[in-house]
């Protein structure tokens, strides 16, 4: 029978037992679901010093449980009251084929010892339980406004690959602006398994990508039924997962968002036309039909729909935006012997976008169709072999009348009208070598070769990765290679673009520090990049290949706990200086944020209650202030200063979070919380806009500027 939580507090004295969850080496592991399995299934969720406590009335004999993806379930007989504190030893599950971890710059989240585990996506204030979101907590992401984009290093986000289950994100966010981002991504956090992220220096199996890699994988083998259901002052979400068999297992999940109740609880710092709205849908069918061998098929649909009336430089208008993704993938995965693992898939992505702003307008569709096969082959327990290949196809459609010279929408700015339909094809082959030696020394070595039909270019990349360890939990790392991306498809074109534009490079050289102590991790790099070959604006040609730059950096992570209090810091230091399409001479960008700092905390405040809090500071990104107007006898037009010469004042922004935890059994919880978002009212400032003279300029403040309160319930049982 399920006793109610409200009334065994209000009935019954309380016994509290609490202990620690660790590994076979006495690791502290977190996020480890530990309770009760019988009385009142009372339970926690270790945090990040592996540290439990559990409030309980019931007392006498009690089965204790413990359970985490990749470990075994932890199951023996307690009997309460139980002074001491109960230490929980979980074994890890056995693995036909690890693989070889070496590379500088990367971060995880899966089974295992992880920096960034997915209950940190869901936990961390301010970050709406978003990925991209959550990822802007780790070093070498640059916060450069409110959106979830995720610069990399200096690089743009345009110059990251994104991947699902194999299948590219070329779009990966709801209410993409004109710059290309949106404030929350398409990805359902609930429905992943292991999220790879890496700043730079990433393998030769990743390709077509200057700057930085996010892999996720959903949810592979489903052991147990659940359903989730969330609610809170923006969005209505759910889903079940299901073992239809011993083979078969389905997964679902949806939302359906509105600002409306959002908005009308807090005032948004713009004017509201129709109330933001978007939908999601993710559906994932697991056929486990062996030990190892495996075929998944996904399948994501959203869209999204917000008309604003806003400022931008001296236009004062109507901007109306809406976006559909559709996405599809199947995942097949066995070894082909004891030694040989192999992973297939074929893939679909598709994405169109609407905007209109004054008599500008973008309209555009894009289809991605790919196919990928990967392996790795143990040739003996210290040397694996990595090899693959893959092929893409792009299709581009697009309709746009835009500001002549990119980013002026003042009134009277020249526009121009492009249009085009346009194809591409990129076929690419790794190979990658990795070998321990001496037992304290590792190496991997790869080269990767690309092809693409609109350049009719061949690329060929070198990378290799040597890491030493010092201790058992200290190690140094070392990567550098080359890599190449390919120019937009749109700068290909034949009236618009150049046809023979050449592929985009870049070099990348990182060192890396990293030690763990039980309750402590500690990451610190330093690296830099040079750009080659970027596409730079030419009167004759349209676009050239001479553009050039560099960003060089450090990043610093430092996760660690004690008792009931855990928590992490971020800090990067960057520069950056390119010389890109407009910008003829190397300049600081958009995402030279020089210092970047993130300090998150959680406490465990007993009997279920958590306080945690999230605070950022980021130097305020560069621009181009237009310094006075000209008229031409029609309308005013901007003279600007120099390129960047300029910084918005810094971003800073403090958000916090109550959160009461109520436990029902073996991954059965509810959560209740309410989060203050800019609690201290910061008016950051996302852009300027002008008077018509361009003599008076006001800021145009940030999606939060204003304090905003949202609240919510979410649910597994």
């Amino acid at each position: 029978m399920l006793i109610p939580v409200w009334m065994v507090d209000a009935q019954s004295p309380q016994t509290i037992f609490k202990g620690m969850t660790v590994d076979e080496q006495g690791h502290a592991l977190s996020y480890v679901n530990v309770f009760f399995c019988d009385g009142d299934f009372s339970g926690d969720v270790s945090n990040d010093s592996g540290y439990f406590e559990i409030t309980t009335a019931v007392t006498g004999e009690r089965v204790l449980t413990a359970s985490m993806i990749g470990y075994e379930k932890f199951e023996r007989m307690i009997q309460l009251p139980f002074d001491e504190p109960f230490t929980i030893r979980m074994t890890e599950k056995s693995l036909e084929l690890k693989a070889i971890t070496i590379e500088a710059s990367v971060f995880t989240a899966g089974e295992g010892n992880v920096t960034l585990n997915k209950l940190d996506v869901y936990t961390t204030p301010g970050g709406a339980a978003d990925i991209f979101q959550s990822l802007k907590a780790l070093p070498g992401v640059a916060q450069t406004d409110e959106t979830a984009a995720i610069p990399v290093r200096g690089g743009s986000p345009s110059e990251n690959l994104m991947l699902i289950n194999q299948a590219t994100l070329n779009h990966p966010y709801h209410g993409e602006n004109t710059a290309g981002n949106g404030l929350f991504t398409i990805v359902e956090t609930a429905a992943m398994k292991n999220i790879f992220f890496s700043s730079g220096g990433f393998s030769v199996k990743y390709g077509n990508a200057l700057s930085g890699v996010l892999d996720m994988e959903t949810e592979n083998r489903i052991t147990r039924n659940r359903l989730n259901l969330d609610i809170n002052m923006v969005a209505l979400g759910g889903g079940f997962q299901r073992a239809l068999s011993d083979k078969v297992n389905v997964q679902f999940c949806g939302k359906k968002t509105s600002t409306e109740l959002l908005y009308m609880m807090n005032k948004p710092s713009f004017n509201v036309v129709e109330d933001p709205v978007s939908s999601n849908l993710t559906g994932i069918v697991n056929i486990n039909y062996s030990k190892n061998g495996l075929v998944q098929v996904l399948g994501i649909y959203s869209d999204d729909a917000q008309t604003f009336d806003i400022a931008l430089q001296t236009n004062a208008s109507r901007y109306a935006l809406a976006s559909g993704h559709t996405i599809g993938s199947m995942v097949w995965s066995d070894f082909l012997t004891a030694k040989w693992f192999s992973k297939s898939a074929v893939s679909y992505s598709g994405y169109r976008n609407q905007w209109s702003f004054m008599n500008w307008k973008r309209d555009n569709h894009e289809f991605h169709i790919k196919g990928r096969w990967d392996n790795q082959l143990e040739i003996n327990q210290n040397t694996h072999l990595l090899f693959g290949s893959e092929i893409g196809i792009d299709r581009y459609q697009f309709d746009f009348t835009l500001p002549k010279r990119g980013g002026e929408f003042f009134s009277g700015a020249d526009s121009i009208g492009i249009h085009g339909n346009d194809q591409s094809v990129v076929q690419g082959n790794y190979l990658e070598f990795q070998h321990q030696f001496a037992r304290l020394w590792t190496i991997s070595a790869g080269i990767r070769e690309d092809y693409h039909t609109l350049s009719r270019t061949v690329t060929a990349d070198i990378r290799g990765s040597v890491a030493h360890t010092l201790s058992p939990n200290t190690f140094l790392r070392f990567s550098a290679g080359t890599f190449h991306q390919y120019p937009g498809i749109t700068l290909y074109d034949k009236i618009y673009g150049n046809p023979e534009l050449k592929p985009m490079r870049a070099i990348h050289a990182v060192a890396s520090f990293e030690k763990n102590i039980q309750m402590t991790q500690l990451k610190a790099e330093v690296y830099y990049k040079w750009y080659a070959r970027l596409p730079l604006e030419n009167a004759e040609k349209n676009y050239i290949s001479n553009g050039d730059g560099f960003a060089r950096g450090a990043d610093v992570f430092l996760k660690s706990a004690m008792g009931r209090v855990s928590g992490w810091m971020s800090y990067s230091f960057i520069q950056t200086r390119r010389k890109e399409f407009e910008v003829a001479t190397r300049r600081p960008t958009i995402y030279d944020i020089t210092h970047n700092w993130i300090i998150i905390q959680k406490t465990r405040l007993g009997k279920g209650y958590e306080w945690s809090s999230t605070a950022r500071y980021a130097t305020g990104r560069p621009f181009t202030p237009i310094t006075s107007g000209i008229y031409t006898g029609q309308y005013w037009e901007p003279v600007y200063a120099k390129r960047y010469s300029k910084r918005f004042p810094a971003f800073k922004r403090l958000d916090t979070r109550f959160t009461k935890m109520l436990f029902f059994g073996e991954q059965k919880y509810m959560a209740i919380y309410i989060e203050a978002l800019n609690i201290l009212g910061i008016k950051n400032i996302l852009d300027y806009r002008y008077s018509e003279d361009f003599s008076e300029r006001r800021p145009i403040h940030s999606y939060f500027s204003n304090r905003t309160i949202v609240a919510g319930v979410s649910m597994s049982l």
